[in-house]
Formats: C-alpha cells, structure tokens, sequence
C-alpha cells in the first residue's frame, strides 16, 4: 500500500474491516484434529507454521501437496 503506484488508487480509501490470525506456538499439542469425515484442514487452518523462521506459506503449500498425494492415493486404491 505504500508502493507510489498502489497508494494513488488506495488514496482517500477508508479501511472497512481487519484481519488477524492466531498464531499455534506450542507444538504438536496446540495443532487442532488435521481430519474428519470427507475432508481435512491443511495450511493456514490447520495452524502451521515454522515460527522460528516465520515460514508460513512454505508449510502451508507442502501440506498441501501431501494431502493432495494421500487423497489421490487412496482414490486410486478404491478404484
């Protein structure tokens, strides 16, 4: 927003609402139940997050490449 090509749309704008996310620091404990019936939660939503070396979007991805590899593999073995 304080790029001079951003702000100049940006400018006179008014913030309607925020965000925020809560951050799971305290291991394995603090990670919700990862899957239930016809889905699991993965990313973001499943609270991980390398907090040492802020690295939000590196786990949020990988995990969901590993859910998209377990859920193709158990498609295949139904079939």
């Amino acid at each position: 927003k304080t790029h001079p090509k951003i702000s100049e749309i940006l400018k006179g704008g008014e913030c309607v609402s925020y965000g925020a996310r809560v951050l799971n620091e305290g291991g394995l404990h603090s990670i919700p139940k990862l899957t239930f019936p016809g889905g699991c939660l993965i990313g973001c939503s499943a609270g991980f997050l390398n907090s040492v070396k802020i690295k939000g979007s590196h786990t949020a991805i990988k995990s969901g490449i590993l859910a998209a590899e377990a859920i193709y593999g158990a498609l295949e073995e139904e079939e």
